[in-house]
C-alpha cells in the first residue's frame, strides 16, 4: 500500500509539474520533448532531454517576454544533446519558432544526425536553410542515400520576424509534410531508415558530411521546440502556431463561414464574410507567392469584390484570416488563372 502511495504522489507530482512548465495549448499526448528556452536549455516536458549550452545566451521572445528565447551569434553558439534514443518514433511532429537576423550563408535551426554522418548513412532529420536564398527548408535523409525536402520558397522570407515552422512524418503513409506560419508548404513521400542510431541533436548548427566538424551556424534567436511521437491532427497545429487553445474552433466556424469564389479564377473574387456579426475586429490581408501584401481590409462589410485584372502574373495568391489580436487564424490559397 506504501509502494501505491508513494506512486500515485509522484504521478501526481508530474502531472503538476508537467502543467506548470509546458503551455496548456501544447499537446500532451506523445510529447517527446518541448524546449521554451525561458533562460534555460533544459527540457520542460518532464523526460529530461536537456541540452548542452555553447555560448548560447538568451532574448526576448515573440511575445516581447524577456529571457525567453535562445539567441544564437551565427559563428559559434549552439545546443546540443546526447540522448536522443527517444527522438526517433516511427511517425513523429517537430515545432519551432525562428527568428533570423541574417540571410545569404547557410545556416541550421535544428538538425538530428546519425553518428558519422557520412553520405552511406542516413536518418538525418533536418531544418534551416543550404542555399542562402531559400529562407527555410524541411529536409531528410533516405536510405537511398539522398536529400528528400520540401522548401518554402520565399514564403517567410522577412528578416527579424518571427516564424513558425512544422514538419510531420507518418511512417504508416511514409508521407513527410512541412508547414510554414499555418501553411501547408507541401508534402512527398519519403522513407527513413531506423538502422542507424542518432549521434545527436543539434540546434543551431549542423556537422558536415565529412570532417565531422560544426558548421551552418544560426544567426538571429529559436524558441519553443517541441517533438511528438505522432502526426499532430489539423486543430493541434493551429494551436501551436496561435498559442490559443480555443482558436481551432473559431477557424472551423470561419471555414464554414466565409467563402472565396469563384476560385480558381480569372479576373476577380468574391470574399464574403457570412454572419458578419461575429467579424468584429477581424481583417482579411492578400498576399502573393512573394509575400508581397496585394489587399488588406478590417471585415466591415458582408461582401468584397476585387477585381484582379491588374494583379501582377498568374498563379497562387494567400488569403490570410486576422484576429483581433494579429493573429493570422486562417490561410486560404487562390488561384488565379
Amino acid at each position: 500500500m506504501k509502494n501505491l502511495n508513494l506512486t500515485l504522489i509522484l504521478l501526481f507530482l508530474a502531472v503538476i509539474s508537467f502543467a506548470q512548465n509546458v503551455p496548456s495549448y501544447v499537446p500532451s499526448n506523445g510529447l517527446v520533448g518541448w524546449w521554451p528556452f525561458n533562460g534555460n536549455a533544459n527540457d520542460e516536458s518532464g523526460n529530461g532531454l536537456n541540452f548542452t549550452n555553447n555560448q548560447v545566451s538568451f532574448s526576448t521572445d515573440r511575445n516581447g517576454i524577456s529571457n525567453a528565447a535562445a539567441s544564437f551569434d551565427g559563428t559559434s553558439s549552439y545546443f546540443r544533446t546526447d540522448t536522443v534514443s527517444d527522438l526517433k518514433p516511427n511517425s513523429f511532429t517537430i515545432s519551432c519558432w525562428f527568428n533570423r537576423t541574417t540571410q545569404g550563408n547557410p545556416s541550421t535551426i535544428l538538425a538530428l544526425s546519425p553518428p558519422t554522418w557520412q553520405w552511406s548513412t542516413p536518418y538525418k532529420i533536418f531544418f534551416g536553410d543550404f542555399t542562402g536564398n531559400i529562407i527555410l527548408d524541411s529536409r531528410m535523409w533516405t536510405p537511398t542515400n539522398e536529400w528528400q525536402d520540401i522548401n518554402s520558397n520565399s514564403i517567410g522570407n522577412q528578416l527579424n520576424t518571427w516564424h513558425n515552422a512544422i514538419m510531420t512524418y507518418d511512417s504508416a503513409t511514409q508521407i513527410q509534410k512541412f508547414y510554414v506560419n499555418d501553411t501547408l508548404i507541401g508534402s512527398r513521400q519519403s522513407q527513413l531508415d531506423y538502422t542507424y542510431p542518432l549521434e545527436g541533436f543539434y540546434i543551431g548548427a549542423t556537422r558536415e558530411s565529412l570532417s565531422g566538424a560544426l558548421s551552418d551556424f544560426f544567426n538571429g534567436k529559436i524558441d519553443d521546440i517541441g517533438i511528438w511521437n505522432r502526426v499532430l491532427d489539423s486543430t493541434e497545429l493551429v494551436t501551436l502556431y496561435t498559442g490559443v487553445t480555443n482558436t481551432a474552433i473559431v477557424q472551423n466556424k470561419l471555414e464554414e463561414v466565409i467563402q472565396i469564389f469563384p476560385n480558381p479564377t480569372y479576373d476577380h473574387i468574391t470574399i464574403d464574410a457570412g454572419n458578419l456579426n461575429t467579424m468584429s475586429g477581424y481583417s482579411i490581408r492578400i498576399v502573393n507567392a512573394l509575400g508581397q501584401q496585394m489587399f488588406q481590409s478590417a471585415i466591415n462589410q458582408q461582401q468584397f469584390y476585387l477585381d484582379l485584372s491588374s494583379w501582377t502574373g498568374n498563379g497562387i495568391y494567400y488569403v490570410n484570416i486576422i484576429n483581433p489580436q494579429g493573429v493570422t487564424i486562417d490561410t486560404r490559397k487562390i488561384v488565379l488563372q
